[in-house]
């Protein structure tokens, strides 16, 4: 097995928001899910927009937002903030970065892709097939956070790498390096027992573009993209070797 490294923002210094985040939404009552800081029992869970404030207290990491709660409505730009409480009072705020938050569907968008979805239950596949066909669905109209769910939901149990390489793909778009490189990593073992070389070649190439931009690891960089490069000789594929070939030169240049 291929193990994960570690890097900034794993360090639990400060609660992450995991979900939703750089996504737009289907339910009015998404899950919201955070990870944990050290020695915390208790969280202030906030969700706030243009004239709108909602917050909670809470004893854990995921809550859904309840019923009880203000309703979030279409054409409001929403943000999940997660607040320590007590001496040392940290926040999920402490992420740089813009474009960090949410947003509902149109009800005309959100009638389309329920009716999308209602196609693809009526094909009557498998649960597993079934659930990665809809993330697929959720994906193409920016719904992170949900297809993220559905492919989570499956994961355990529908173990294939194109479930994990598209919950690595969507961690990317939603600016979480970490969880993504993990999935990368479990799509690529997948890959090796699959007997996909294709499979193999994408997932060394997406890692090392995270080692290499995101996560700041040099020495990884260069073994995955040495990996890419061997696999698209392989696979006759000129384009991705050529692109491979330079980046390694760039790599090596710059750890020279």
């Amino acid at each position: 097995m291929i193990d994960a490294t570690r890097s900034w923002p794993s360090d639990g210094s400060f609660p992450l928001i995991l979900s939703p985040r750089m996504t737009r939404l289907l339910s009015p009552h998404p899950v919201l899910r955070w990870t944990p800081v050290k020695g915390i029992a208790d969280y202030h869970v906030i969700v706030r927009g243009m004239n709108f404030y909602w917050s909670r207290v809470y004893p854990g990491t995921e809550i859904n937002y309840p019923d009880s709660a203000p309703p979030l409505e279409a054409g409001v730009d929403y943000k999940l903030i997660v607040e320590t409480r007590g001496s040392n009072n940290r926040s999920s705020s402490e992420e740089p970065g813009l474009g960090l938050g949410f947003a509902m569907l149109s009800s005309k968008e959100r009638k389309t892709v329920l009716e999308e979805e209602g196609q693809i239950e009526n094909l009557g596949l498998p649960v597993g097939p079934t659930q990665f066909l809809i993330a697929h669905l959720y994906a193409t109209h920016g719904i992170n956070a949900e297809a993220i769910e559905r492919l989570e939901g499956i994961s355990n149990t529908f173990k294939v790498a194109a479930v994990a390489r598209l919950l690595g793909d969507l961690y990317m778009k939603v600016a979480l390096p970490r969880q993504a490189e993990a999935h990368y990593l479990s799509s690529l073992n997948l890959s090796v027992n699959e007997k996909d070389e294709e499979g193999q070649m994408l997932d060394h190439l997406a890692l090392a573009h995270i080692y290499e931009e995101a996560l700041g690891n040099q020495k990884s960089a260069v073994e995955h993209i040495k990996g890419t490069l061997a696999l698209a000789v392989t696979l006759g594929d000129d384009r991705v070797a050529k692109q491979a070939q330079k980046t390694l030169g760039e790599l090596n240049r710059a750890g020279t």
